[in-house]
């Protein structure tokens, strides 16, 4: 059992008046979509997907909890050292998400690469530059989002094989969820002054960081926004013509790509501070995706 991750129905409700969050609370929380897709896994298998989205979160925040670089450059350390830990065999850091990833490795073989490209990724966060083209755009894109719903797929099913084919799903997957899910958070990149757009795209639709930054609609916003999310159709295109014969064991771990559509047309109403689609639609579009294995 993970520590401070699997507990009982009992521990849970014994905890709900002490003000301390489980990882199913803090997941439902922070990731509501990979927390309803998690949904669909059986108990245990729902349990460590949780442990592992916290991890997750643990990590992506660092660059928005800091207010100096420095600072935020010595906790993502920490985590590469944590995980180093981990992997050697040495002792496991006493905090409950590297405790929790450290059961994880042990119970289903986590890629390394795939957690350190989580970290390194996130110390691309820090800087203000952009990226300069566009395959170190997408390379970002792979360590993040792609990164986890791989990871995530070998928690679901440890044992299954993954081919090449469900790695190209995993990726494409990945891809559609990143481009779309940084779309949605345009305003936040905005309000931190940075952006993630290609320094070629930017000048491409005559961009200024100036313009960008002030949040405003313009038509090199608007273009430069639609072509990250061309690439983001390109890839779900993909992920629609891998998924079939995909083992149904491995949807919770992408799932809720099926939710990508309709922020897309959530993108396209007015803005009004967040891009959101309703709870119980987006409850029901993961019903039909699970019984019909399309995404």
């Amino acid at each position: 059992m993970l520590r401070g991750k699997l507990k009982s129905k009992a521990d849970r409700k014994a905890e709900a008046g002490t003000g301390v969050e489980t990882a199913d609370d803090i997941v439902r929380r922070v990731d509501e979509d990979r927390w309803l897709a998690a949904r669909f896994a059986d108990p245990p298998v729902r349990e460590r997907l949780n442990t592992f989205y916290t991890v997750v979160y643990e990590i992506a925040r660092i660059p928005e909890a800091v207010r100096e670089p420095a600072l935020g450059l010595i906790r993502l350390q920490w985590w590469r050292e944590a995980i180093a830990a981990i992997y050697s065999g040495e002792g496991v850091a006493k905090y409950p998400a590297a405790e929790g990833l450290a059961g994880l490795v042990r119970e289903a073989s986590l890629d390394r690469a795939l957690l350190e490209s989580l970290v390194d990724c996130r110390a691309r966060d820090l800087e203000d530059r952009p990226f300069e083209t566009w395959p170190a755009f997408e390379a970002y894109v792979d360590g993040t989002a792609g990164a986890v719903i791989r990871l995530a797929a070998r928690i679901c099913a440890p044992d299954l094989v993954q081919t090449k084919q469900h790695l190209a799903l995993f990726t494409n997957a990945g891809r559609v969820w990143g481009y779309t899910g940084l779309i949605r958070s345009l305003a936040l990149w905005n309000e931190r002054r940075r952006t993630f757009f290609p320094q070629k795209l930017l000048d491409h639709v005559q961009l200024t960081p100036e313009v960008l930054f002030e949040g405003a609609t313009t038509h090199a916003t608007s273009s430069a926004c639609r072509a990250v999310l061309e690439r983001s159709v390109a890839a779900h295109k993909e992920v629609r013509r891998l998924v079939y014969g995909a083992p149904k064991e491995f949807f919770p771990a992408y799932g809720y790509v099926a939710l990508v559509s309709d922020y897309m047309r959530a993108l396209d109403r007015p803005y009004d501070g967040a891009v959101k689609v309703p709870l119980f639609k987006r409850q029901l579009r993961l019903v039909a995706a699970s019984a019909t294995g399309s995404v």
